[in-house]
């Protein structure tokens, strides 16, 4: 199996994952929050999953990160934890479509310590006030689903017994688990539609071919949710790669 694709891990998520935040001493500090645009969509709220593009900048106005940057935007369950505790707060509210202007102050963004990357930089410095800008694109309701190689013969239906090597990770992009841990060529069998793995396999591994590979995003509704599971924290969106190896027997 070729390496799972490079994953993205913005700044704004360092602090709740890698625990790289403490308490600013003014803890009584609030968020300030300006709507650019309201959005026409559905309102979005607490445990559920969403897609933003965002851009972040320091009190001189210089960008830190953003999707541009990164190429990627953010998928997360919004009030779980997953982001800093001013964008978790700051969302709350918007709709679809929407755009706010979000400022948070130290105590419920990076607070004493900042964001700091592993070759000693701090993109964002202790104690400093960060500015945010958000777009809410969607809800993630369903598999994204990337075919990277389509393979050849009948595709995997309902009812079958198929074979597939996978490696599984977090959007941190840890590695949580893959078919080669288990075992030279180890493959995992099951029956599509059994429900004898997550939904979100479910849907992403049905309609691939023999030889094809799917990469699967998946929110953790079709996932394991609010469970922890394994080295899987709660409300964790998984990406898969998925290679179908056999279709052992057709349902």
């Amino acid at each position: 199996m070729l390496p799972i694709k490079k994953l993205i891990f913005p700044f704004l998520t360092l602090c709740v994952l890698l625990s790289a935040c403490d308490s600013n001493s003014d803890d009584t500090a609030e968020i300030e929050i300006t709507d650019l645009e309201v959005g026409s969509g559905d309102l979005v709220q607490n445990q559920t999953t969403i897609i933003i593009a965002w851009e972040g900048r320091l009190p001189d106005g210089s960008i830190f990160d953003s999707s541009t940057i990164q190429e990627e935007d953010l998928i997360f369950t919004l009030g779980v934890g997953k982001v800093i505790a001013g964008l978790d707060e700051g969302i709350q509210g918007m709709r679809i479509g929407g755009i706010r202007k979000i400022v948070i102050p130290p105590s419920k963004a990076f607070g004493r310590q900042g964001s700091c990357l592993e070759n000693g930089s701090c993109p964002v410095p202790g104690n400093t006030t960060v500015t945010y800008e958000v777009e809410i694109k969607s809800r993630m309701l369903t598999v994204r689903i990337e075919e990277v190689i389509e393979g050849s013969g009948p595709p995997a239906e309902v009812g079958d017994l198929i074979h597939v090597q996978y490696i599984g990770a977090l959007l941190s992009g840890t590695v949580f688990d893959a078919s080669e841990q288990h075992g030279l060529n180890a493959v995992l069998e099951f029956r599509l539609g059994n429900g004898d793995v997550i939904e979100g396999w479910e849907i992403g591994v049905a309609g691939m071919r023999v030889g094809g590979t799917r990469f699967l995003t998946i929110p953790p509704e079709l996932a394991y949710g609010e469970n922890p599971n394994g080295n899987v924290p709660a409300w964790s969106v998984l990406v898969f790669r998925v290679d179908l190896v056999q279709i052992v027997d057709e349902g």
